[in-house]
């Protein structure tokens, strides 16, 4: 056969017949259901995964969203305070102001 992959089809040019005992059907029909049960709960799993992973994201963002608006709100309250210089320390810390030599 042949896969269509833009289709999502696999055809079908030639097949092999196989017989099959009619006592055999009832085991074949339980194990169909059984796998078709499989199949559902890992549809399941795969989109409680889905829906974890899409949460995790969102979360991620939204702690990034509020760490950035700290940074930014910190940066305003620096840039806005009063410079304070504590009692008797004033000399020391004009020393910072000068220039260093080139």
């Amino acid at each position: 056969g042949k896969m269509d992959q833009k289709a999502r089809v696999f055809r079908v040019t030639r097949s092999a017949a196989r017989d099959v005992a009619v006592a055999d059907v009832p085991a074949m029909a339980v194990k169909l259901k059984q796998w078709a049960q499989t199949a559902d709960s890992l549809v399941a799993a795969l989109d409680r995964n889905r829906q974890l992973g899409a949460q995790l994201r969102q979360d991620k963002k939204d702690r990034a969203a509020a760490l950035d608006a700290a940074v930014a709100d910190l940066k305003k309250n620096i840039k806005d305070a009063p410079d304070v210089v504590p009692e008797g320390r004033g000399a020391a810390y004009d020393a910072m102001d000068l220039e260093r030599p080139k």
